[in-house]
């Protein structure tokens, strides 16, 4: 088996392909599903190449938010909600979330009111992220950015990936052309219309 894009070791685990069992029994696509099934893994092609060589390549999950721990450490959760592995620090380009702490191990999902905040967190970009203290939920599917010089930006979290890349890159835009601790409160949930509120000292 010859593996790449991902963790060597475990990729030739789950394929599950004996070194010496012939060709014909291996089935690509089963070989597939089985890889992709990893926490790790977003999505997986396998080939086979005469006379004995089964070629997997796999396209990693991306990570986007991290999630206090019960017990410490953060989880590193994708865009989707899936956890995607356990650190002892929140990863470097991550956004964290506020105000919770989740129970969890990689292939698990995160509750359902917590994945507004990954949908966000998968469409903030490092220009945005670097910004941040960390995301807290709203009502509702609205999730907010708060920012480090002050404010938030305000995200509907029920949008979808295509919206939010818009509504991240609609924020940047206007973040970068308000002074820093200026910014009371952006509205972003309609892209097209951001709604700014200055902090009353500007």
């Amino acid at each position: 088996v010859r593996a790449g894009g991902g963790d060597v070791a475990a990729i030739r685990e789950a394929a599950g392909v004996v070194p010496g069992e012939p060709m014909t029994g291996v089935d690509p696509r089963q070989v597939a599903e089985a890889v992709a099934a990893l926490p790790s893994v977003a999505s997986a092609e396998v080939h086979r190449s005469w006379p004995g060589t089964v070629a997997v390549s796999v396209t990693p999950r991306e990570l986007a938010l991290a999630v206090p721990a019960v017990g410490g450490g953060w989880l590193a959760v994708g865009p989707d909600g899936v956890v995607v592995e356990q650190r002892d620090e929140v990863p470097p380009g991550l956004a964290g979330l506020g105000g919770f702490e989740v129970r969890g191990a990689p292939g698990d999902e995160l509750p359902g009111e917590l994945r507004p905040a990954a949908a966000v967190a998968g469409a903030l970009g490092p220009g945005l992220v670097d910004r941040l203290v960390h995301l807290e939920l709203g009502d509702a599917t609205t999730v907010l950015a708060l920012l480090g010089d002050g404010g938030a930006v305000v995200f509907d979290g029920g949008a979808t990936p295509a919206e939010l890349s818009a509504a991240a890159a609609a924020a940047l835009a206007v973040l970068e052309t308000v002074p820093s601790g200026c910014t009371d409160r952006l509205d972003v949930t309609s892209s097209q219309t951001p709604v700014l509120r200055r902090s009353a000292a500007c």
